[in-house]
């Protein structure tokens, strides 16, 4: 379960990301400096280090977990190499795996983590068979034990695809350095207003008690960055 001993309640964040070839050159370079640029703006908020963790699943040619669920302070960005195809599935199966493997649910005898928030980037169409663990992953935003947010990059991603996984969907215009910093800003913000609120929530994964209340996130980080509605 990651690494690092937990001393309080943790808000597991998971990120999945598309290195797939069509992500060679200035967009993975972006990548690679967005996850080290989202971990250093973390760091300056205090209520973040107290209770983030963060996983990082990458997918292009294979999924893998590049970082299982770390604490913050520990959490080391990993360099992503753009290649191959695009197996969303593969990751989606890897991320419903950690999920059910990492999080622990609040019951009768202990407090358990508040419920994930999981950010998933892709510039094109799965490559895979997708759908059936899409479905699975969208149910815990059904059954409240999970937010997911879906980015698309560029112009060639299929917003029907992303629906599928999640009604919570942006799109960015442009796979470019500049996107992707205004994009690791925005999802610092996001999960900065997530753990602030987090402190008020009665429960984590809505095994009990009341269930948590829907994620309130900041709006799109400028031009170029649309919400699908």
């Amino acid at each position: 379960m990651g690494s690092g001993r937990q001393t309080s309640r943790r808000l597991p964040v998971y990120i999945l990301a598309d290195r797939s070839g069509s992500m060679a050159g200035e967009p993975i370079v972006a990548v690679n400096q967005g996850l080290q640029l989202l971990k250093n703006d973390l760091e300056g908020e205090p209520r973040a280090v107290e209770t983030v963790w963060i996983s990082v699943i990458s997918f292009g040619g294979q999924a893998q977990v590049e970082v299982p669920l770390t604490e913050l302070m520990a959490f080391n960005a990993p360099t992503l190499n753009a290649e191959g195809s695009t197996p969303l599935g593969e990751a989606l199966r890897l991320l419903n795996r950690s999920i059910d493997n990492d999080i622990i649910v609040t019951t009768g005898v202990h407090t358990g983590d508040y419920k994930p928030l999981i950010f998933i980037f892709t510039d094109g169409d799965p490559t895979d068979d997708w759908r059936t663990p899409a479905r699975e992953l969208k149910q815990r935003t059904q059954a409240k034990t999970a937010n997911i947010i879906a980015i698309g990059c560029g112009p060639s991603v299929n917003v029907n695809n992303l629906k599928e996984i999640t009604e919570s969907v942006m799109l960015m215009e442009n796979a470019t350095s500049g996107s992707f910093t205004s994009l690791a800003i925005w999802m610092s913000q996001s999960i900065k207003g997530v753990s602030m609120k987090a402190g008020t929530m009665n429960s984590s994964t809505g095994s009990s008690g009341a269930p948590p209340a829907p994620i309130d996130l900041p709006p799109p980080p400028g031009p170029g960055f649309k919400i699908v509605l």
